[in-house]
Order: structure tokens, then C-alpha cells, then sequence
């Protein structure tokens, strides 16, 4: 029989359930990589820490980022604290009189030019940067505000179900309530209009209201999201587009406006992992914020490998440009277990620390561990802990019939000082990764090698270390003829 070849040519497809036979770029599983259209390399690793300071919300601003948290453990004042050039500055004079209210959504806006405003257990606060204005943690009474937007000039946050909107001098704007059964989970800017998403909880739809911002009683229109936890969203390209967790917590879905309906654009199916390969397919996105076309969402789930039941982990979605294909991927896993394994998890969020150094979107996060404490996940120039992974759907060249593997190769970017590339296998039934080969001497941009390995379908894992850069995987096979093949 002629040999054949597969080739994987393209690197930028994402994840793909369709599991046997995969068109060329696309991948049954994606972790701790930057996806390109010819290359796939490693994400930079982060290392989780206590997170004393009690951060509950994060900003990024300019290059620095800025956190909501408490002063100290003790007695928990609400302060703010600055993440900058690398190391925490001196926080922010805290507000004494109040104790840090912690909520999935608190309220962390900044306005553009110089203020932040910030949840201040019942009140708004408001500080402002360059330290031309004192710090007010009254600037307007809330009576415990969550979510926020700077729109149309004015500060939108929700207070239960109400939105209410506060203008930058303080002052009680006009005000619409959502109705009954529907939690406001996140505000997108519609232009002249305000795009209000909400969550319908368990069995129930989920809907998106949009206001008009002066109307007190009657919304522009309400639109059908569908069923599901809702957990946020945002303008990507554009369009409005949101995140859902299936009532199980078995899967994702991202679905986008049309301008009449949300339709859906991509499913993720949880993976099982090794610690509990029957039980957890579970995935609970937390929040969800948007940067240079990429939707991150932060999430808590299984994936593939872990010894841990659970790992919280950061997902993307998008595309560099229009022209390319929308990807889906584990972008980064944090590396870290909670503590709790209540679903959903309560609260954490995230913001991008973009600092000369780093060539991709490092990420800071807070993430719940147990009822008093939060994790800090800082950004990290290593790439030591977490390999960088690519696992290929199954291939059996549309022939159930034996095969003979000829070989295969991987080609990279040439290898520095620390860096490896490692190529696995699983042939039909086998329950665990075999390595087919691994190089790492310094300067070589591929590695291929013959073999005379039987099998009727196979998958590859492809692990990158110490930032190695994938370009190119292929292999060779020849079909073996079967007993009921004409001679």
C-alpha cells in the first residue's frame, strides 16, 4: 500500500470536538500556548501566592494595575493597592470606616483620565491618581453597588436590580429595573445605548436588556441569551458577545448579537482529567473581560493530565484579524487548586499587566481558595512549571484497517539554552501517553524519527518547554490491506 501523510501545517484553530480526523490546525486540546497562524509557543508561567492584601477585583491602567482589597487581615479596611514596575506600592490611604464587603462583581472603574471609583462596602468611592484630589469614600451612597461602566459621560453600576446612573460630580442620575428572576452580570457600551446582560439563573433564560439611559420604566427591548449560568461578556469585534456555563457545568458556550438574536458561535466541552476521569467534567467560568480582540474568560474546571481535581485556568477566544479563524484554548492554567470545590466558584478576577518583556498578554489574578482567602497569581518571566500543550484529535486516515507508522517530525524554532520540545503518542486502548522522542540540543529546528509502530488510530501531544515555539508537525503511515481487501 502507498504511504501517506498528515500534516499539520497551521496551528491556530483551537479546540475541536470532532475528535477523529481533524482538519489541519485545529486540536482536541489546547493548554499554556499563544497560538499563531504558523506558530504555537509556550505561555510564560505564573506562580499563585496568599493573597494578604484580600484583593477581590482588578484594573489594568496604562501599564500598571490596580487592585480592590483591604489594608491588612485584621481589620479588613477597604483600601487600594497599585501593582507597579513590578513590585506593590504603598496602598492607598484605606477607608477606616469601612470593612472590605467581598462580592463576585464589586464595583472597579476607571474613568480614562485620572479617577478611579471604586466599591465601597455601601458607598462609592472615588480616588484619584495623580493625587490632584483628595481621596472620597462617600462620594455617593449606593447602598452596596456591583458590576459599574463609564457610559454616556456617567457611571452605571447595579445596585440589586436596579441601574442606576451617578454622575462624575456625584449626583443621582435616572435609574430602570430589571425585572424579577434576571441578575445583572455585566454592562456593555452599545453606543448610544447600554447593553445590560443578565443571568436567569438555574432552568431558567437568561436575557439582555438594552437601555437607553433616560427611560425609567421601559428598556429599548429585551433579548432572548438562552439557558444557561450566564457569567459575562462584552463588545468583541464589535459585537456584543457573551459566555454561558451549562446548568450541569459540563460545557461552554460563546454566543454573539445579531442585532436581533444571540447566536452561537462556539462550544467547549469540559474535559475529564486523571485525578477523577469519571466524575469531573466540570468548568465554571467566574468573570470575563475583553483585550485586543481576545475574549479571556476566568474559569474553574478539569483538564486533561492534572493530578488535581479542579485547576482554575484562563480561556481565550478570538482571532488576530478578521481574516483569521475564531480560536478557542486554555491560554494559561494558573496552576492552582482551590481549596473549596463549591460551584461556582464565589468570586475572582483578573486584569493584563502589559509590561516591557513579556511577548504575549501576561495575566494578574485573584482567585477564591477558601471562605477568608484569595490567591494572588503575579506575572512570571518563566516558563518552567506548566509545559506548553497541543493534543491532536485521533487519526485512523479514514481506514479501520491496521496501519504501520514510518515516522514523524516536529519542526520549532531554534532550540535555546532550557528549551524542549516532547512528542507523545496513544494508540487505540491505551490508557496513558507513551514519549515517541524529545529534543533539546541547542540550535536544532526539528527532530524526526522512523519507526515500526502497529496501530489502527493514533493521537500526538506535543509538550513545549522553557518557551519553545512549535511550526510544523507531521507523520507518515501506510495502510496495512485487510483480509477482505482485493488483491
Amino acid at each position: 500500500m502507498p504511504i501517506k501523510l498528515t500534516q499539520i501545517t497551521r496551528l491556530d484553530r483551537g479546540i475541536n470536538d470532532d475528535k477523529l480526523n481533524l482538519a489541519d490546525g485545529y486540536f482536541d486540546y489546547i493548554e499554556n500556548v499563544v497560538l499563531g497562524k504558523r506558530s504555537a509557543k509556550q505561555v510564560q508561567n505564573s506562580s499563585p501566592t496568599t493573597n494578604t492584601k484580600g484583593i477581590i477585583e482588578l484594573i489594568d491602567i496604562d501599564d500598571d494595575v490596580w487592585g480592590l482589597g483591604w489594608d491588612n487581615e485584621t481589620d479588613k479596611n477597604v483600601t487600594l493597592w497599585n501593582y507597579k514596575t513590578n513590585a506593590w506600592e504603598t496602598p492607598v490611604t484605606p477607608s477606616t470606616s469601612y470593612a472590605l464587603n467581598v462580592k463576585l462583581r464589586p464595583t472597579l472603574l476607571y474613568d480614562g483620565s485620572d479617577h478611579i471609583y471604586y466599591d465601597n462596602n455601601t458607598k462609592l468611592g472615588k480616588w484619584s491618581i495623580s493625587g490632584s484630589g483628595t481621596r472620597n469614600g462617600d462620594f455617593y451612597a449606593s447602598g452596596g453597588s456591583e458590576l459599574g461602566i463609564i457610559w454616556d459621560g456617567d457611571i452605571v453600576v447595579a445596585v440589586g436590580q436596579v441601574i442606576q446612573r451617578v454622575t462624575t460630580a456625584g449626583a443621582e442620575g435616572a435609574s430602570i429595573t430589571i425585572p424579577t428572576g434576571q441578575t445583572p452580570v455585566d454592562f456593555v457600551d452599545m453606543g448610544n445605548y447600554l447593553g445590560i446582560i443578565c443571568n436567569g439563573g438555574t432552568g431558567s433564560i437568561s436575557k439582555m436588556f438594552i437601555w437607553d439611559g433616560v427611560n425609567t420604566t421601559t428598556f429599548v427591548s429585551g433579548v432572548t441569551i438562552g439557558k444557561g449560568y450566564v457569567t459575562g461578556g462584552g463588545l468583541l469585534e464589535g459585537v456584543v458577545t457573551v459566555v454561558i456555563t451549562s446548568f450541569n457545568y459540563k460545557e461552554i458556550t460563546i454566543k454573539s448579537y445579531t442585532g436581533s438574536i444571540f447566536q452561537t458561535n462556539y462550544i467547549y466541552n469540559a474535559k475529564t482529567n486523571s485525578k477523577t476521569p469519571t466524575a469531573y467534567t466540570i468548568i465554571s467560568p467566574i468573570k470575563v473581560k475583553i483585550y485586543d480582540n481576545y475574549m479571556y474568560i476566568l474559569c474553574g474546571g478539569t483538564v486533561p493530565l492534572s493530578t488535581n481535581i479542579i485547576e482554575t485556568f484562563l480561556a481565550r477566544y478570538g482571532r488576530d484579524t478578521i481574516y483569521d479563524y475564531a480560536s478557542f484554548s486554555i491560554y494559561k492554567n494558573f496552576g492552582f487548586s482551590p481549596t473549596n470545590l463549591g460551584w461556582p466558584i464565589p468570586y475572582g478576577g483578573f486584569a493584563s499587566y502589559n509590561i516591557d518583556g513579556f511577548d504575549n498578554l501576561p495575566m494578574m489574578a485573584s482567585i477564591y481558595d477558601t471562605s477568608d482567602t484569595m490567591k494572588l497569581v503575579m506575572p512570571s518571566t518563566a516558563y518552567t512549571a506548566q509545559a506548553g500543550v497541543l493534543e491532536t484529535g485521533w487519526y485512523d486516515g479514514g481506514y479501520a484497517n491496521l496501519k504501520g507508522l514510518v515516522g514523524a517530525e516536529a519542526q520549532f524554532e531554534p532550540l535555546i539554552t532550557g528549551q524542549s520540545v516532547v512528542v507523545k503518542y496513544k494508540k487505540q486502548a491505551d490508557t496513558s501517553w507513551t514519549t515517541y522522542f524529545t529534543e533539546s540540543t541547542v540550535g536544532e529546528v526539528q527532530r524526526e524519527l522512523l519507526t515500526a509502530l502497529k496501530y489502527k488510530k493514533i493521537k500526538w501531544r506535543i509538550e513545549l518547554l522553557g518557551g519553545a515555539t512549535l511550526n510544523e508537525f507531521l507523520f507518515k503511515y501506510e495502510t496495512q490491506n485487510s483480509k477482505l481487501t482485493p488483491q
